[in-house]
């Protein structure tokens, strides 16, 4: 048996009251206790066609009737449908137990202005509206199947008034409530739950991968080497090294600090010429 209030299957272990016979049934209460939530479902069992056999009384048949809860739990919409389609849907399933037809007729409504909103069918009435959705094809198939269903089941061709006016409470078929808020209920799935769910995983995923960039990387310290245009690095603290005062000599111009193992720059004469214009000798050298 499944608990009518947590959906939960459980051993069917019911304790029986004996109540009063009437004039053509016996009652008996059936309680039973749900291992999973802990709440008592109540039935009240009849038996009736009776017959008599040397006095005593037998029936032929027998049923019985939920009373406590008075319907059976269906599975709660998630937070993600919005109130004008699960007020709808909620109310369906309160009234399911005590009057078929109206849920049947507020599901029809609501799966109504489903299609409208959320599937761009054109206005017109409901079993024309699911027509446009199965031509056009863009609904998995199992949604598909399951919407043209629904105008078998309720037998539309029998029933035009359940497509021209689909909140109008008239007589249903077997099982046609119950299917209405099956396929009421993969709708919601298809159109808001799942959406809902592949954006906050893209979200979390993208959070991720913010957090997985590395750092920038660190710049070296300009108080360890300078890089001359030679490409070698030189150290300011090395005594051995010689600075040109000025750009005459050496292999790199500029202020680079340059190793030079020469007593006297490649340009050995006094003057050198640059620009065509001569210049005053100068002191080469001086230590750091």
């Amino acid at each position: 048996m499944k608990c009518p209030h947590c959906l939960t299957a459980f051993h069917d272990n019911r304790e029986d009251t004996p109540l009063l016979e009437d004039r053509t049934s016996r009652w008996t209460l059936f309680r039973r206790t749900c291992p999973e939530c802990g709440r008592f479902v109540f039935s009240l069992h009849e038996e009736y066609s009776r017959f008599q056999v040397e006095g005593d009384n037998y029936y032929h048949d027998e049923r019985s009737f939920l009373c406590y809860p008075r319907a059976p739990s269906r599975t709660p919409l998630s937070e993600e449908v919005p109130d004008e389609y699960s007020k709808d849907y909620s109310e369906a399933c309160l009234t399911l137990a005590d009057s078929p037809k109206a849920s049947a007729a507020l599901s029809r409504r609501c799966l109504q202005h489903l299609l409208r909103e959320k599937a761009g069918v054109k206005k017109g009435n409901l079993a024309d509206e699911i027509q446009q959705v199965l031509s056009a094809g863009k609904l998995p198939s199992y949604l598909l199947e399951s919407l043209d269903a629904i105008r078998n089941i309720g037998n539309f061709a029998a029933h035009p008034i359940k497509s021209t006016a689909s909140g109008e409470i008239i007589d249903v078929e077997p099982g046609e409530a119950e299917w209405n808020l099956d396929v009421l209920e993969s709708m919601f799935d298809h159109f808001f739950v799942q959406p809902a769910l592949l954006k906050k995983k893209r979200d979390a995923l993208d959070a991720k991968m913010k957090e997985a960039v590395k750092p920038e990387m660190k710049k070296p310290s300009n108080k360890l080497m300078h890089s001359t245009n030679c490409g070698a690095p030189q150290f300011e603290s090395d005594s051995r090294r010689y600075v040109p005062k000025n750009t005459i000599g050496g292999g790199c111009y500029g202020k680079k600090i340059f190793p030079l193992h020469f007593p006297y720059p490649f340009n050995r004469s006094p003057y050198r010429m640059r620009s065509n214009k001569t210049v005053q000798p100068t002191t080469y050298w001086n230590r750091i």
